[in-house]
């Protein structure tokens, strides 16, 4: 056999084999089925919202807060404006939450996080993409009696690469995801990282704003597409889910706020957005997970709106001190996208589930 035509049949059969890993993990031939757990079995539409990609619960006023953008405008050369909606669950209405004090035109929200102040305010912290001048984090406190979100500033910093979650640790300290090693704009080689999730450039930073200074607490590779991010309730766990890797990756935090690799719980879906439950009274802290079972069903949905599978999944750790241990994972929804297509993030508020999509225009609130 000519030497070349050898080399090029490694090279192809190299390639389809990784095509054929890549499309397995990234649930191809996962047979979807539509279920609902028995304690969320009926779930209704809410309407009047688009792209609720990310939810923050304001627990004192029962208050669900969403980021809500046309998200396929990512895909266009200049991005939609977005919008912080409310959704009241005691009054069971959705609203806009002005913006007051935000100067800019630009607002296309992402990740969400809530923090409560000692003296009990709340400061809602925003990851915000701009058309041309990169990634942002805004910081805003909510105003209970206007029912408005007051903008405090804005931060920027150059490790901020392609943001996606965050999760506030303090009044000005936070960690963010970087999803990929590099900008949206860069299609091709964010595919790359993608396909050859052994390139993948992801990162975790932590940001001081006593101190005005970012770092790199997860390096490049260590995760693969780091996306949804939280804290345990007592700050002493970080969780991250990789979306590629279909993983959530436990590091514990130090003191100063460096971080160390725990282990990493293997799901078989491409986990997004981590919301928290804690039920103090048994110890049990809850990560519940939106999720894309299929990554490439939510590719064809993304790119051609066609149907994209949804899941939600609720990992119980029984806390001990400093200690935990995984004592149930459960499937809480799964869909064929029927009802709601790429779900992103589920949330346990006030009893209900909430579940938001990329790009769908409403959310779902399921109950018994």
């Amino acid at each position: 056999m000519n030497k070349y035509l050898f080399l090029f049949c490694v090279v192809l059969i190299g390639f389809l084999s990784i095509l054929m890993y890549r499309l397995n993990e990234g649930g191809t031939f996962k047979r979807i089925e539509n279920k609902k757990s028995e304690k969320y079995g009926n779930c209704k539409k809410i309407y009047g919202n688009l792209g609720s990609e990310d939810f923050a619960y304001v627990t004192k006023h029962n208050l669900v807060l969403l980021s809500s953008v046309d998200r396929r405008s990512m895909l266009e050369p200049e991005l939609a404006r977005g919008n912080i909606l409310g959704y009241f669950i005691d009054e069971e209405k959705i609203e806009n939450i002005k913006l007051v004090n935000y100067e800019s035109e630009e607002f296309h929200p992402h990740g969400l996080s809530i923090y409560e102040t000692e003296e009990e305010n709340y400061l809602l912290f925003v990851v915000n993409h701009f058309t041309n001048e990169g990634d942002s984090v805004e910081i805003f406190e909510y105003n209970p009696e206007e029912r408005v979100l007051e903008h405090i500033k804005t931060i920027r910093d150059e490790l901020f690469v392609s943001l996606n979650d965050i999760v506030a640790v303090d009044v000005d300290k936070f960690y963010v995801t970087n999803d990929h090693g590099n900008k949206r704009k860069e299609g091709f080689k964010v595919f790359i990282e993608d396909f050859f999730t052994f390139l993948s450039r992801s990162s975790v930073i932590f940001y001081d704003g006593e101190r005005n200074i970012a770092k790199k607490v997860i390096k490049d590779g260590e995760v693969k597409m780091a996306n949804g991010i939280n804290v345990s309730y007592d700050r002493s766990r970080l969780y991250v889910s990789e979306t590629t890797g279909g993983s959530v990756s436990i590091w514990n935090i130090d003191g100063n706020y460096d971080l160390n690799f725990r282990e990493r719980i293997h799901l078989d879906t491409g986990v997004d957005n981590i919301e928290m439950k804690y039920d103090r009274t048994n110890q049990i802290e809850s990560l519940i997970i939106g999720c894309h079972p299929s990554l490439i069903g939510f590719l064809g949905h993304a790119l051609f709106e066609a149907l994209g599978p949804s899941e939600v999944i609720k990992i119980d750790l029984k806390i001990n001190n400093n200690n935990y241990s995984v004592i149930e994972i459960d499937q809480l929804f799964m869909s064929d996208g029927e009802d709601l297509s790429a779900s992103s993030v589920g949330g346990i508020y006030n009893n209900h589930l909430f579940i938001g999509p990329v790009f769908d225009d409403h959310f779902l609130i399921c109950s018994s």
